[in-house]
């Protein structure tokens, strides 16, 4: 099994509140699970989270993807597991004794949780970037409180600057010691090659990778076992 970058992909967060424009990876934390392994007070209000006014003693509406799913599991990964503790998500549907957490709604796929989202005032959601078709609040985002908070823009997701970028990945079959596939070896190498980048920049899902980064990947199949 070989694997290489394709391109890059942000996670975005988004909400309705107004008044917030930006929130950490440890507000999350404590917003969004139940073992709040960042170390957190648990955020259930809009106000624990800074907002004041009419919106601070409103309860933050969760909406999320029910697990597994990709980007589910890279958003509990990034959000939740810290210290090489594995964190778990309020719950959005019972699990043997433990109830579903009324607060919670979780989607089986993507591409409701926009509109979610947007029709609730009190809530707040994570999907793709290429999920986004409503108009909800993109949230800028940062590792801790006070820390420069970062847009999921194209130079800082190509970056990693955006907490929630990530690469996605294709893999192949390739028995150690054998050759690839000619034909899937050329599909990967025109993948990576300035023609096949913009290609996928042109599908507008995935950005592009850097140029290092696909000479990172075409070096990892250059030098597969």
């Amino acid at each position: 099994m070989r694997c290489a970058g394709a391109g890059r992909v942000p996670c975005e967060v988004f909400g309705s509140p107004r008044g917030i424009d930006k929130l950490s990876l440890d507000q999350l934390d404590a917003a969004l699970s139940t073992t709040r392994n960042r170390g957190g007070k648990a955020a259930r209000t809009w106000g624990d989270l800074g907002v004041t006014g009419d919106w601070a003693d409103k309860p933050i509406h969760i909406v999320g993807l029910q697990p597994w799913n990709g980007f589910e599991e890279f958003a509990r990964q990034r959000v939740l597991d810290h210290n090489g503790k594995r964190g778990e998500w309020r719950p959005g549907a019972a699990d043997g004794s433990t109830p579903a957490d009324p607060n919670v709604h979780w989607e089986k796929t993507v591409f409701n949780l926009a509109k979610d989202v947007h029709d609730d005032p009190y809530a707040i959601g994570y999907t793709g970037m290429a999920y986004v078709d409503q108009g909800v609040k993109v949230l800028s985002l940062s590792d801790h409180v006070g820390d420069a908070a970062y847009a999921p823009t194209y130079e800082n997701v190509a970056s990693a600057a955006y907490p929630l970028s990530r690469v996605t990945y294709f893999n192949v079959n390739k028995r150690p010691g054998k050759q690839l596939d000619p034909v899937m070896e050329e599909l990967i190498r025109f993948i990576l090659s300035k023609q096949g980048q913009h290609v996928v920049a042109g599908q507008q899902v995935f950005l592009p990778l850097r140029s290092g980064q696909a000479t990172a990947s075409l070096r990892a199949l250059n030098t597969a076992p």
